[in-house]
């Protein structure tokens, strides 16, 4: 292979989109990916094997490094874990906010609370002020009306 044709094939495989792919081989009508050459990174069907492009490339067999029902089982089994770890994380979030939200609308209930005992108060002294400034007006009007008469 020229270092052209390698840096088009390479341009080719950069310019798809990984989540794309399919596990068929898209040069050689859909055949099944069987290996996997490290030198170039790109999966092979048989058609590709027998071209010998890859003939001295380092390579893996796919089917011997494909995980066997045991392990995709296990795998499984920690996805569905962590899926419910994931939901208890949710639910004590959600436990958790309403808790803080009660505590926040109680403290201001207590508050709201606080508040209006003190408007009310302030209303009953300012009611008793108004009342002893007005005796204290009307006493000093009389006091003035008596002394004119005078």
């Amino acid at each position: 292979m020229t270092i052209k044709e390698y840096l088009e094939k390479i341009k080719e495989y950069k310019e798809k989109n990984i989540n794309n792919l399919k596990d068929t081989c898209q040069i050689h009508n859909d055949n099944k990916y069987v290996s996997y050459c490290f030198e170039c990174n790109c999966h092979l069907c048989d058609e590709c094997l027998k071209t010998r492009i890859h003939i001295n490339h380092k390579k893996s067999n796919i089917i011997e490094i494909s995980p066997i029902k045991e392990e995709i089982n296990i795998i499984k089994e920690v996805i569905k874990d962590y899926e419910m770890r994931l939901e208890n994380k949710k639910n004590e979030k959600t436990t958790k906010t309403k808790e803080i939200n009660d505590k926040l609308n109680n403290e201001n209930s207590i508050e709201k609370y606080k508040l209006e005992k003190i408007i009310n108060i302030n209303k009953e002294k300012e009611k008793e002020e108004l009342e002893i400034n007005n005796d204290k007006y009307i006493i000093h009007i009389r006091y003035r009306r008596n002394k004119k008469k005078i």
